[in-house]
């Protein structure tokens, strides 16, 4: 793929600086592996509110309460909130100042099953009625169906929505259907009952989980990811989910064997040139501001210390589910043309400057940089910035090394600004633009690109 495309410059044509370093300063992981055994707590709470329309004068909380006790007759049902943190069920109707109700604004980000224009009525609501539940997880399959169905049978009959304060999702009854179902099959589809949030944190990618707590388990975690590797990273939070809920057992020292082909349900299929098995640790970690109010695992993908997490990650990304690289290593020299497309390149990286925490604020930016070979060459690779300084860039190797020693894919790499041969940058919810020389180089050398939006800088 020309995306990845490696670029060797014979010797002597660019006369550029010596190799990247490979500094870090991503957050160590936790020294607390996970205990060995059943990840399933033997207790667990969780959230859910059926929220009403304006003006509603349905008795919702009334209609919840029947449906609970006739279902659930072995657990205190109470509608004081005194009683909340002991074992049973609490329903009750706060004030509406008591409760946070969505904005149009959150309902873009957290609503399911609402078309756009039903955001207004929603987020209009004046009215919730809460249930807390508090259960041992001997059953909580079943019992946690059982409070779905009663909740999206009341939404329903209200005219309302439900809300899943696990995963902060607020959605109609119809979506709910399925995921309700999905609750009474052999074993529950992870990415039905839990949402991963990917954001910025401190000049690196964090991803975590929300909903787990739903079955008794731990979220999960990955401090510090490639933004261009979202696919994989959320197929790999949602695998470990999955084996968790399929009740694989965690092994001495954290450890988690880690079987594409064994999930009840996976968002990556096995490619044909992995194993599609992998060992993984897991690890307590702390959690941080806005993580759920659950236990918070951290998934360790096998580094060797954090300079090495990316490799490490591709490493594991590559024995689960595949390659997915096409590298083509092409050697030239620069020209004219290609000089003159690297300097307009440049150019517009120094406008971008002005706004630099913006943009990778916004989007994803990467840049071709150069690497000196044991021929006396350069190598020319794509990086993913994580940080942008006065003096260049720091981030990602994209790249498999042709003939650099020392560097693979995912290796944290530092390029000075003026070393920079090309860039591409993909804004969050827009087209890319970039490849100034690539394609120049695709026209010289007869290269189809491909068709994806990304659109020239001019």
């Amino acid at each position: 793929m020309l995306r990845s495309l490696l670029l060797t410059c014979l010797t002597g044509c660019c006369g550029l600086g010596p190799s990247a370093s490979t500094p870090s300063d991503l957050p160590a992981l936790s020294a607390r592996e996970a205990p060995a055994g059943s990840a399933v707590d033997s207790t667990t709470w969780f959230e859910f509110e059926v929220v009403l329309p304006a003006k509603s004068a349905c008795d919702a909380q009334a209609r919840l309460t029947a449906l609970l006790a006739a279902d659930l007759p072995h657990y205190a049902l109470s509608s004081d909130r005194e009683a909340l943190g002991k074992p049973g069920m609490v329903v009750f109707e706060p004030e509406p100042h008591e409760v946070g109700l969505y904005t149009e604004q959150e309902l873009a980000y957290f609503a399911k099953g609402l078309a756009p224009e039903d955001f207004a009525a929603a987020a209009a609501a004046d009215r919730v009625v809460v249930g807390v539940f508090d259960f041992n997880t001997l059953a909580i399959r079943d019992e946690l169906a059982v409070v779905s169905r009663a909740f999206d049978t009341v939404a329903a009959d209200c005219g309302g929505w439900i809300r899943d304060k696990t995963t902060r999702q607020m959605y109609t009854p119809a979506y709910a259907a399925p995921r309700t179902a999905s609750l009474t099959s052999a074993t529950p589809v992870a990415h039905e009952h839990i949402v991963q949030h990917i954001y910025e944190n401190d000049g690196h990618v964090r991803i975590v989980s929300l909903g787990m707590q739903k079955f008794g388990l731990p979220d999960l975690v990955i401090n510090g990811v490639q933004r261009s590797r979202d696919v994989e990273v959320q197929a790999l939070v949602n695998g470990v989910a999955q084996a968790l809920i399929d009740g694989v057992a965690v092994g001495d020292g954290g450890s988690l064997d880690l079987d594409v082909a064994t999930l009840s349900a996976t968002l990556m299929p096995r490619g044909e040139d992995a194993s599609g098995k992998a060992t993984l640790r897991l690890l307590e970690s702390p959690p941080q501001l806005g993580d759920a109010d659950n236990r918070l695992w951290e998934i360790d993908a096998g580094e060797r210390d954090p300079s090495d997490r990316y490799a490490a990650q591709d490493r594991l990304y590559r024995s689960l589910y595949g390659d997915g690289l096409d590298d083509d290593v092409v050697q030239l020299e620069h020209d004219a043309v290609t000089d003159a497309a690297r300097a307009k390149a440049l150019a517009r990286l120094v406008e971008m400057s002005e706004t630099k925490a913006e943009v990778l604020a916004n989007g994803s930016l990467q840049i071709k940089g150069p690497f000196p070979t044991t021929r006396g060459g350069t190598e020319w690779m794509w990086i993913e910035v994580t940080r942008w300084t006065e003096g260049g860039f720091t981030g990602v190797l994209g790249n498999d090394p042709e003939d650099v020693p020392g560097l693979t894919y995912g290796s944290i790499v530092t390029v000075t600004f003026d070393d920079v041969f090309d860039y591409r940058y993909d804004p969050i919810g827009g087209p890319c633009e970039g490849w100034i020389t690539t394609r120049v180089l695709a026209e010289q050398q007869g290269w189809e690109l491909p068709d994806n939006g990304c659109a020239p800088s001019d």
